[in-house]
């Protein structure tokens, strides 16, 4: 790979993928990078709601966070009764769905976000005869390890009227320029908010998402001149 970024030293990429495909679901873990990771380190995607949610049942348990089936494959799906709050997260336990992952650069490589994207497909589903099931998202990215985070946009994803089962995708883009070129760690938090009604179990009414991807161009960062002797 060092061989092929000397020839091509700006070389596009993704850098994180996250499908749920296969099913990699354990505890606040829901899914695995699917990116190639050969100059780059992508985290696992972790779901950071571990308080109580629809029929008194965890955040984490299937009535509040499980896998649905849209047209892009699974897609997971979360019932609105987790989205309790508005705004961006504050790091509290317990809050409103809020998801992260990291990417990490290799030693010598830098990651150009200046013109690139990250997109998502988005999914309601309503199984019940009244009102919307429907959720804004919200992505954000700190460059401090999270000590402060910037938002890059908000966003009204797919929304399912009454009965009306999966609807969706949706497709989201954030544009990521203002991160600019990292040779350090990014984290980046996704953020869904019900804007519908709030009741419900996963499979009564819930929103969610397949398909997060997140673009950069792999760049050499220029190995400084010895000094002069």
């Amino acid at each position: 790979m060092a061989a092929a970024l000397s020839a091509n030293p700006s070389q596009a990429a993704i850098v994180a993928l996250y499908d749920f495909d296969p099913n990699n679901r354990s505890g606040t873990t829901v899914d695995l990078d699917g990116s190639a990771q050969t100059t780059w380190t992508t985290s696992l995607l972790l779901d950071n709601a571990t308080g109580t949610g629809a029929v008194t049942a965890g955040n984490q348990e299937l009535a509040n966070r499980d896998l649905l089936t849209g047209s892009t494959g699974n897609y997971l799906a979360f019932s609105a009764n987790r989205e309790s709050d508005t705004g961006r997260p504050t790091g509290s336990i317990g809050k409103s769905t809020w998801l992260t992952f990291s990417i990490t650069p290799s030693a010598g490589v830098a990651l150009d976000f200046v013109g690139q994207v990250a997109t998502l497909d988005t999914y309601a589903f309503n199984n019940l005869p009244a009102n919307v099931s429907s959720a804004d998202w919200t992505l954000y990215y700190s460059l401090d390890g999270g000590a402060a985070w910037t938002s890059l946009s908000t966003f009204a994803g797919a929304s399912a009227n009454a009965s009306a089962g999966t609807v969706g995708p949706t497709a989201l883009s954030w544009l990521l320029t203002p991160l600019g070129l990292r040779s350090a760690a990014v984290d980046f938090l996704l953020d869904p908010v019900t804007t519908g009604a709030a009741n419900g179990v996963t499979t009564q009414r819930s929103v969610g998402f397949d398909n997060l991807v997140v673009n950069a161009n792999v760049t050499q960062v220029p190995v400084p001149a010895p000094l002069p002797l």
